[in-house]
């Protein structure tokens, strides 16, 4: 028991570190390999080199950058509930069957494992499929958690003057919706 909990303690230091750190949509952006909208087609779990993991497929929607795929697999860190069901470590996203998401991922490991870029996602509402793939205006994306800083110390003036257009507060409270057309166009703004 307590070699596991070494174990945890290890390999989620960087998460924990990762989780209070204020991140801006930019830096999120910049920090992230991957970037796409999709739904979460199915879970599974499992345990590779002594880490357990939850992992997670989705069929993209919108692929933002070069290379598209059709299909997106990440690993998290996870560990068994008082159930023995695996669930992904505290603090990570909890993604759920059926549901749409904004992702913005940094490189899979050797293992499989990535969490979103600042441990931060956005559920997409909409009311079909095609909406998120047309990134209507009536799309929103909905923040996992607070997301302090989200929009401030912008560098990049265009993506500075759009966030202020939009009366964007530096704190984006917990379920603050965003519309998906503006999230867009930040992405799709040069570096």
């Amino acid at each position: 028991m307590v070699r596991v909990f070494i174990l945890l303690l290890c390999f989620s230091v960087n998460a924990w570190g990762i989780l209070y750190k204020e991140i801006n949509i930019e830096e999120m952006r910049d920090d992230s390999d991957i970037i796409f909208a999709g739904t979460v087609i199915s879970e599974s779990d499992g345990v590779v080199e002594g880490r357990q993991y939850v992992e997670t497929t989705f069929k993209v929607l919108q692929w933002y950058g070069a290379s598209p795929q059709t299909t997106v697999t990440i690993r998290q860190l996870a560990n068994q509930n008082a159930k023995q069901k695996r669930q992904v470590f505290p603090g990570l996203p909890i993604l759920r069957k059926g549901q749409h998401y904004l992702m913005f991922l940094p490189s899979k490991s050797a293992y499989g494992f990535a969490s979103p870029t600042g441990l931060l996602t956005f559920t997409l509402f909409a009311k079909d499929v095609e909406d998120i793939k047309n990134a209507k205006a009536s799309v929103q994306a909905i923040p996992n958690r607070e997301a302090k800083g989200l929009f401030d110390n912008i560098q990049n003036p265009s993506i500075k003057a759009l966030v202020q257009s939009k009366g964007l507060s530096t704190k984006v409270q917990k379920k603050t919706p965003i519309g998906l057309d503006l999230l867009e166009q930040i992405i799709m703004e040069k570096k």
